[in-house]
């Protein structure tokens, strides 16, 4: 009986809480197991302090506030567990591959619209449902604090646009007064473009390494810039009345914080109704997921550019792709595969360099009369000196596609006759 009513005096301490801080120290309490409080935005507000976890996990992701996003095939897993406690209205209690033991997690939402997490690793005791009663509780304590402190709504300010931009990537619509008011209160001219970018970690970096808040923080602090956590990704959205310069990465204001933490960042085309936020992110995301399984020393992939590998990733999964390339490259694959050498890659570089002899020998790190040997021997072995413009672009293609199947093999490329076995029996 004690106990009851020592949990309703901390109950009660919690709704008189002047903090979050306060709310999550008092949590441990109930619970017996730690909990930490973030916004939508992943960002840590909370998180109860003065307990030992033997977790990495726990010191980087929640004490150091950095960022540890799932592996890919982790990330549906991930969310789904969002999404039953967001269907449900309450806590849940979840099992899955991101981390060893169980969670309790809460979803938080006010008015129908996301505002944060709850969420409590399993370290010390098993969950019971009182502890699901207890959480709901205090759920209930924490949106007050997230709706007076961290989102007060109906306020034009940034926080406001946040909210629309977080509503826009689930595919929201809005009327057309409603856009042109936020437009005006914004001061975007006719002439304002938006951008979305999605923020990807390259593949050699190491969990808990990148400092979500700080980086979130600088993103934001640009002129003219959301950052949000959404879907395990960061993403952007830009506002410019200047074309977005992608080649010239030293003037844009982003591009020191990403190269310091070796960051890749997917773009998407410019476009000027904030309705369309949600297809142009996807555009964003798959540049991001390219430049982080390419791994090629580029910083920004924008979409005009790179579209081509968006294509192949959605006809991949229905067919084989080797089908779409040229005849004449796929023997030049098999004569290298069977005299040992490497004339595709150099074709490659030199197409894409413009045919530019010095610049192939500049990024292969050869004399320019070897490369020159080599191309020659390439217009040999193909039978033309791909001096039609059709043909060229049917070689490049046909270049590209073969690169796009070496690098979704987790760049450990197979033979090109396993690959198309594979292929052929989609």
């Amino acid at each position: 009986m004690s106990e009851s009513v020592n949990k309703y005096r901390l109950l009660r301490e919690a709704s008189n809480a002047k903090s979050l801080q306060e709310i999550a120290d008092i949590a441990f309490k109930l619970l017996g197991n730690p909990i930490f409080i973030e916004d939508r935005s992943a960002i840590k507000l909370a998180f109860t302090h003065g307990v030992k976890v033997n977790d990495e996990r726990w010191e980087d992701g929640v004490v150091n506030k950095r960022i540890i996003l799932p592996k890919n095939d982790q990330v549906e897993e991930v969310l789904d567990n969002y999404r039953r406690s967001s269907e449900s209205g309450l806590p849940v209690i979840v099992h899955d591959s991101f981390m060893e033991g169980p969670r309790l997690v809460k979803t938080l939402f006010f008015n129908g619209e996301h505002i944060g997490n709850i969420i409590s690793p399993g370290y010390f005791r098993e969950f019971t449902d009182e502890d699901i009663d207890i959480v709901e509780i205090l759920s209930g304590f924490v949106c007050r604090f997230l709706i007076g402190e961290r989102y007060p709504l109906g306020h034009d300010s940034s926080q406001t646009l946040e909210s629309l931009f977080f509503q826009m990537l689930r595919g929201e619509n809005f009327p057309e007064d409603m856009i042109e008011n936020y437009t005006k209160a914004f001061n975007w001219s006719e002439d304002t473009v938006h951008y979305v970018l999605n923020i990807f970690p390259r593949k050699e970096v190491k969990k808990g390494q990148i400092p979500l808040n700080d980086l979130i923080d600088a993103i934001r602090s640009v002129a003219m810039c959301q950052c949000v956590f959404f879907d395990m990704h960061i993403v952007c959205l830009v506002h410019t009345d200047k074309s977005f310069d992608i080649e010239n990465v030293s003037e844009i204001p982003l591009t020191d914080m990403v190269e310091k933490y070796n960051l890749v960042v997917g773009v998407s085309q410019p476009f000027k109704d904030l309705n369309m936020c949600e297809p142009y992110s996807r555009q964003a995301l798959a540049m991001a997921d390219l430049g982080a399984t390419l791994q090629i020393e580029k910083v920004y992939y924008n979409y005009d550019k790179f579209a081509c590998y968006h294509m192949m990733d959605i006809v991949g999964n229905d067919y084989s792709l080797a089908q779409f390339c040229h005849h004449k490259i796929l023997e030049l694959v098999r004569y290298d595969e069977q005299n040992g050498t490497d004339f595709t890659k150099t074709l490659h570089i030199y197409l894409e360099s413009s045919r530019s002899i010095s610049h192939t020998a500049q990024v292969l790190f050869m004399h320019k009369n070897t490369v020159t040997y080599r191309v020659n021997k390439c217009f040999e072995l193909l039978g033309t000196k791909i001096e039609d413009n059709d043909e060229l672009f049917s070689f490049l293609y046909s270049l590209r596609i073969l690169e796009y199947m070496r690098v979704r093999s987790d760049a450990h490329p197979r033979s090109f006759k396993e690959q198309e076995a594979l292929d052929e029996r989609k």
